[in-house]
């Protein structure tokens, strides 16, 4: 896949599992982002939503099967997530 400048663009895909109620980073790996990242419930398990933001505020709830946000961010090691209950959430990612 290329960039409308015909610079190759990376893509990056992955999932984090076991969300729990003590926010979490999405991915321990450093991961380099330069385009924006769509990140999307797989399950919510026990909890009723899983939230994503950063270290110092969780701003956004995901409280469906399916739903999705997309995030601008420099590398996916500085998103934290968290859910209400429990530790089955799941989540997925895709981006460049």
């Amino acid at each position: 896949m290329t960039a409308d400048n015909n610079m190759p663009t990376k893509i990056i895909c992955g999932y984090k599992d076991d969300i729990s109620t003590a926010g979490e980073r999405l991915t321990d790996k450093p991961t380099p982002v330069t385009k924006a990242v769509n990140i999307k419930v797989r399950s919510l398990g026990t909890g009723s939503y899983i939230a994503i933001g950063n270290e110092e505020q969780i701003e956004w709830r995901l409280n469906a099967v399916g739903d999705s946000h997309k995030i601008y961010v420099d590398d996916l090691s500085k998103v934290i997530v968290i859910t209400d209950v429990g530790t089955t959430g799941c989540l997925e990612w895709f981006g460049g």
